[in-house]
């Protein structure tokens, strides 16, 4: 403070001005400034005075302004100019620097802080230690600092040293860290500095039609006028470079315009001139291949990790500064006790097992009178250099502060450290061991020459389950190992005399042999060798666990049966099962029943009463949930406190009344032309405002549906006096008819006023015949007034036949459908219209059934056919709401597939689920749903409820196996909540008995069956396609990160690969999880960690490596979590995934020699895991880098590849091009993507050529190999005659398929799905080896309900 601060300035511009402004939050200045001259190098100066303004620091701004300029002068030199920049207009520069202004106190210096170790008991400071041994750190500090603070931790260097150069784990400077500072915050804006230049503006608007003409889908919506300093904007490329921009290697889908931030620029309409909802179909030739496999060429990649990370471990508080009674450290060849904590090897050879990162941590310890403090710990197993830091605080409260770091070393003469790989999988063959170090006394590594005659040998052995891994005895001699002695197990390799300064790496040949997963212990040590036998006492021994993961993912088979319940319990289902070959222990059967869906409609109520902003559209909804909830509740239901309070029906009932009591406020009712009902009853004031046929229409509609459901529902029992006073039991589901009157006649004028206006425009040609075309609004009017309803004027315009004619069942959405429906059902029995009516519904219903589509447990009905996204939550109500009023003869026609299955059950389940996927947020459902959606989405349930005879259920539910009871499920008088047991695979019989459902009584009741369990037998013959397509290759990284070269199946040790893997999905999926379970070859790159992004990507656009660059406007990833564990990557999408292709990647380096399985990638729905995919897994060869190791093929030569890996006795992989199945599967076939053939599963036996229609013979069933357990019996279902098709039966299998060698895409020819014949030539191989890309199937591939269709199915 009192000194002045000089700035120096280089000035961008001609006679600017300069203003200064700084202060510390508390007082400011401010300065001015003008400089003269022109732009250049030379520097000027601007002083500002330090005063108290600036006390403990200050933020300085400074603000450069200039006038127009001459061109001459900002650019004395001619050099290339955007042409967005005009370099004349005013311009302006800001800069914020910060000034330090620290308070002056005396520094605590940190060569005053001197550290020492020593050996518990020894007088001299130590630097080596051996491993377990008892040691003391010591602070020492001037004697006047007594009283000061001292923190003490020991950290592994090695982990310390993980992340550099990236994230260096330096010490802090404490001085630094807590030095108060201080500084005002000044923000500034200048408009000059969004001045676009007319120059630019007319170029920009010229470019734009140019480009428009050349090719009117790939012109943007927004051209910024401002030049950008990271890359160059539209109009600065040339048109070749701009269209090339606009070519993408994926398939995407179209999605609604987006608002896009920016500064000025031009914002153009909608190019597709579709809005919002278009669809686009790309060519096919458009696409470019991208080829996910190379011919014949090798696929998959391995490596060898470092050990696992140790935890960390805090000590104990230290409260002394007297050292402990000195404990000598244990002698090599002693029993260990406390100092290691390891076990035993032999009779006397103490085993290292206990390994930690932090062994001791002293948050606190005060300095002694004499400047000193002490610190115990015991050293951990670990041969490394531990990290002393030590930071002091002065006790004197005078902001003191130091740090000093030292560091020992933990070791033995002759050390081992463990090379192994972090996880194995049943299946693998690997080399791992340990490195074999002797160090002299002075701490450098030297020869090792032992005192008695004979050499080092080094034995390894397995403890614990020796089925899951062994030592390959057979491959010892290559190893120049032999059998260990009797006594020691295990084998023995003779290292003889240790040459050189560096180690010696020593391995053994292991293999994970299938019996199972778990954990083994290695245990490795080393002796003298005499005559061939350990002699004399051990030099070192350690044990370390390895783990054995599953060698792929758990999956999921799925079906669901719904079964309606008769008096005489005839109705039942039995379904067979079959154990698949899986991993011991994995394997579960869960069973779920239960009935109705009155929990969603509760909740879906209480979404509508709890609205805080209300409008006439919300009203008109609030009429509706107490109509539902009349179903399930009778009035006297409030005399149940448990029910009343639990369904909310108080609430339910006064936001009914309040609905009443306030919609005459949104309905104008005046006079003899009135408007009906507003959105909002400020409106009502202007005379200028016409009524909305649309809000009228949905008033009369919930009108209609209240009085429907008034005359179903339950009567119930007396109600006393006093429960007559509660709102539920006092409640008059009615609306005062003076309402619906006006709504209806405002209805009517206006809609006929519209087609008076097209007959009579005065700015259009009038119109001639039969004009109104808005079909949807026509669907409305007709579902709220009724087919019945014929208006005053323009009778045949409005008729029932126009809504029915072909060109308006074509234009009509899926919601117009389930409109023109009810415009028949909600008003009459469908088995009392007239044929002509039954024949229109017909037409309907059979274009709603090729809208619906499947995904596992549930189905949507999509925006259009073929289409992957849903029509919104509001749109699949209402026809959820249609179909429950379609009646038993239509649903069985039309919504019934050839097993039986329940399409309106599954649709029942997507509505309650609140849409499920978030994408439908675009079309009105998803996160945020509306009170007109969630109103009808209460009242499309109970529909179904009371249709399906669940709103009020008498039936008990019995599952089992023979004799072993599953599931015993009942529900009397209203649903009960649902009832879930999960069997283990080792308490059924084997092989086991079918499963048999039997319902008695009244009601449906929903049974979802699950087996989860991780087959033993790997995918390697093709992908598993069960709603997800996924692929997955592993190439080798350059050194930018990009993945270079054909696919990899032998991989040099130390090679740095891109592990790639793609996902396609024909429909909008919701919260998808995709997980790679590493193979053991290869150990992951945490680019958290390590600071290395190279070969990232998170799916979204954003480039390898660009996740800094991550939820951007113009970056969305599709994964957005990405999580590396030691056996698996994962990845987790947001609760929306688009359809389409999408692409992750990380990296992984080759660590582990050996032979490796490589598990398939696994995506699948979180909601739904039987909604999955699998890519085809294989095997991976790592080897090279060691003298012994045979010359490595060269990975473009697929015939060198070939001929290695037939020494070695692995499969090649081989390339898998897909192909279709012209015109589809029916009745639950299956494509073979190998042959592009039909078959069909018959039990245990799969067949050539379409199923038959009848497929009554076939089960839940899953082949794997040949030796899943048999057990199987047919499917027998009874039930007494009438109702709905009560069986639903989806077996969502999703498992792999390697008896057969094949799996496909399942089509249905009665839906209208099916493949073009040109799969075949799908551009699998066009692409050059060396540059093999993925390929995408989308435009070809089936939906999901395609490919989980009706009926059991492999």
């Amino acid at each position: 403070i009192g000194e002045t601060a000089r700035l120096s300035l280089t000035l961008p511009f001609f006679n600017a001005t300069a203003l200064a402004v700084w202060g510390n939050g508390h007082d400011t200045k401010v300065k001015q400034h003008k400089f003269s001259g022109k732009p250049g190098k030379l520097q000027h100066e601007m002083s500002i005075d330090i005063g108290e303004e600036c006390r403990l620091g200050c933020n300085v701004l400074v603000l450069l302004t200039a006038p127009g300029q001459r061109k001459e002068d900002v650019l004395p030199v001619a050099v290339p100019v955007s042409p967005l920049l005009d370099v004349t207009l005013p311009r302006s520069a800001a800069k914020t620097l910060h000034l330090d202004v620290p308070e002056k106190r005396k520094p605590l210096p940190d060569d005053a802080v001197q550290v020492s170790v020593k050996r518990a008991g020894a007088v001299a400071p130590s630097r080596v230690l051996q491993p377990g041994a008892n040691a003391t750190i010591r602070v020492q500090l001037p004697m006047e600092e007594a009283g000061a603070e001292v923190c003490i931790f020991v950290t592994d260097k090695a982990m310390l040293d993980v992340g550099e150069p990236a994230h260096p784990h330096t010490i802090v400077s404490l001085d630094k860290a807590f030095e108060f500072s201080r500084g005002d915050r000044f923000e500034h804006y200048d408009t000059r500095s969004r001045l676009a230049s007319t120059e630019g503006y007319d170029l920009t608007a010229a470019t734009v039609l140019d480009r428009a003409k050349l090719d009117p889908w790939a012109v943007e919506e927004y051209w910024p006028l401002l030049p950008n300093r990271y890359s160059q904007q539209a109009v600065e490329q040339t048109d070749q470079a701009y269209f090339a921009d606009k070519v993408d290697d994926l398939t995407k889908f179209p999605s609604p315009p987006m608002w896009i931030p920016g500064g000025p620029g031009l914002l153009l309409g909608d190019p597709m001139g579709g809005g919002a909802y278009a669809e686009l179909e790309m060519a096919e030739d458009d696409m470019e291949a991208m080829p996910m496999m190379a011919r014949e060429a090798p696929v998959m990649a391995m490596a060898r990790s470092a050990p696992a990370p140790m935890a960390m471990k805090m000590a104990g508080p230290v409260t002394t500064t007297t050292p402990p009674p000195p404990t000598p450290p244990p002698k090599p060849g002693g029993k260990g006790g406390k100092a290691g904590g390891g076990g035993s090897l032999g009779k006397d050879m103490y085993t290292r097992s206990k390994f930690q990162v932090t062994p001791l941590f002293v948050p606190s310890l005060v300095v002694g009178s004499d400047g000193s403090a002490e610190a115990h710990f015991t050293l951990p197993d670990n041969i490394a250099t531990f990290d002393i830091r030590v930071y002091v605080v002065d006790g004197k409260a005078e902001h003191r502060f130091a740090h000093s770091s030292s560091s020992i070393i933990s070791r033995r003469e002759v050390s081992l450290v463990p090379a192994l790989p972090r996880v194995v999988r049943p299946g693998d063959k690997f080399e791992c061991g340990v490195t074999v170090t002797r160090h002299s006394e002075d701490g450098e590594t030297s020869s090792y020459r032992g005192a008695a005659p004979g050499a080092l040998g080094v034995s390894a052995k397995v403890s614990g389950n020796q089925k899951i891994v062994a030592i390959r005895q057979e491959d010892l001699a290559k190893f120049s190992a032999v059998p260990a002695a009797p006594e020691d197990e295990g084998a023995l390799v003779d290292v003889g005399s240790l040459s050189g300064h560096g180690p010696r790496e020593v391995v053994f040949p292991f293999e994970a042999q299938g019996g199972g997963v778990g954990s083994v212990r290695l245990t490795f040590s080393a002796r003298l060798q005499e005559g061939g036998r350990s002699s004399g006492e051990p030099l070192d021994a350690l044990e370390v666990p390895l783990p054995v993961k599953p060698p792929q993912a758990p999956v999921v088979i799925g079906t669901s049966v719904a079964i309606t319940a008769t008096p005489n319990g005839t109705s039942r289902w039995s379904e067979g099962i079959e154990l698949p070959k899986a991993m011991p222990g994995s394997g579960s059967l869960k069973l779920v029943a239960g009935v109705g869906h009155l929990a969603s409609v509760v909740q879906h109520a209480g979404d509508v009463c709890s609205q805080d902003v209300w409008s006439g559209e919300s009203w008109a909804a609030a009429l509706l949930p107490a109509a539902a909830l009349r179903l399930y509740y009778a009035p006297d239901a409030a005399s149940s406190e448990g029910s009343a309070s639990k369904a909310g029906l108080d609430k339910v009932a006064a936001t009914f009344a309040d609905a009443v009591r306030n919609l005459p406020s949104y309905t104008d009712s005046s006079g003899a032309y009135p408007k009906g009902l507003f959105w909002h009853s400020s409106d009502m004031q202007y005379s200028w405002q016409r009524a909305s046929v649309s809000l009228n229409a949905f008033g009369l509609f919930a009108v209609r549906v209240m009085n429907e459901f008034t005359s179903r529902a339950p009567a119930g029992g007396v109600v006393d006096a006093a429960v007559k006073q509660k709102p539920w039991a006092s409640l008059v589901l009615a609306v005062p008819p003076r309402l619906t009157s006006s709504w209806q006649r405002a209805l009517e004028r206006e809609l006929l006023r519209q087609v008076q206006d097209l007959h009579s425009s005065r700015w259009m040609p009038p119109c001639s015949g039969d004009c109104y075309d808005s079909w949807d609004i026509l669907a409305e009017v007709r579902a709220g007034l009724g087919f019945k309803w014929t208006p005053s004027d323009w009778q045949s315009e409005l008729s029932m036949e126009r809504l029915f004619c072909s060109e308006a069942l074509a234009a009509l959405s899926p919601l117009g459908l389930a409109n023109a429906a009810l415009s028949y059902t909600l008003h009459s029995a469908y088995y009392s219209l007239p044929s002509e009516a039954q024949g229109r519904l017909d037409e309907v219903y059979g274009r709603l059934s090729n809208l619906i589509r499947i995904q596992g447990r549930t189905a949507y009905v999509a925006s259009s056919s073929g289409s992957p996204h849903s029509a919104g939550l509001m749109a699949n109500a209402m026809v959820l709401l249609a179909l429950s009023r379609a009646g038993e003869s239509a649903l069985a026609r039309h919504f019934a597939a050839n097993s039986g299955a329940s399409l309106p059950a599954k649709l029942a389940a997507y509505v309650a689920d609140g849409g499920e996927v978030a994408q439908s947020v675009r079309f009105g459902g998803g996160s945020w749903v509306s009170p007109r959606d969630a109103a009808m989405v209460s009242v499309a349930l109970a529909a179904y409820d009371q249709a399906m005879g669940m709103t009020a259920p008498d039936l008990v539910f019995k599952a089992s196996s023979d004799a072993i009871g599953l599931l015993d499920y009942e529900a009397h008088g209203k649903a009960a909540p649902p009832a879930a047991t999960t069997t283990p695979w080792e308490a059924l019989a084997h092989p086991p008995s079918p499963v048999q459902f039997r319902a008695s009584g009244v009601g449906q009741v929903s049974v979802v069956a699950t087996m989860t369990f991780v087959p033993a037998v790997v995918p390697t013959e093709g992908a598993v396609y069960r709603g997800i397509f996924v692929e997955k290759v592993v190439r080798q990284m350059d050194a930018e990160g990009r993945a270079i070269g054909p696919p990899l199946q032998v991989i040099k040790l130390g090679t740095s690969v891109v592990v790639t893997i793609q996902i396609t999905t024909p429909d909008d999926l919701s919260r998808v999880t995709l997980e790679d379970f590493v193979s053991g070859g290869l150990e992951p790159v945490d680019a958290s960690v390590a600071g290395d992004t190279r070969g990232s990507s998170a799916g979204g656009g954003c480039g390898e490596g660009d996740m800094p660059f991550r939820f951007l406007w113009w970056c969305a990833p599709s994964f957005y979590s990405l999580a590396i564990r030691p056996d698996r990557v994962l990845w987790s999408s947001q609760n929306y995934l688009p359809a389409g292709t999408h692409t992750v990647s990380y990296q992984a380096t080759a660590a582990t020699r050996g032979v490796f399985v490589l598990p398939p990638a696994h995506a699948y729905v979180n909601g739904q895991p039987e909604l999955m995919g699998l890519s085809k897994g294989g095997t991976v060869v790592v080897a090279g880098a060691s003298p012994n190791s045979p010359a490595l093929p060269d990975p473009r030569k697929p015939a060198s590849v070939l001929t290695f890996l037939a020494r070695l006795g692995v499969h090649p992989a081989k390339e898998e091009a897909p192909r279709g199945c012209p015109g589809g599967c029916p009745n639950g076939g299956v494509c073979q993507l190998s042959t592009g053939k039909c078959g069909c599963y018959r039990g245990m036996v799969f067949k050539e050529g379409d199923c038959p229609h009848n497929r009554s013979d076939l089960s839940m069933s899953v082949l794997l190999g040949e030796d899943a357990e048999p057990g199987m019996a047919s499917n027998d279902f009874s039930s007494a005659s009438g109702g709905l098709p009560s069986i639903e039966v989806v077996a969502t299998v999703s498992i792999a398929l390697v008896a057969v060698a094949f799996v496909g895409f399942h089509v249905h020819k009665h839906y209208g799905f099916s493949y073009s014949s040109d799969v075949e030539d799908a551009p699998y191989s066009a692409a050059p080896a060396q540059e093999t890309e993925m390929s995408s199937l989308m435009q070809r591939m089936p939906s999901v309900d395609s490919a989980l269709g009706a009926g059991p199915y492999l």
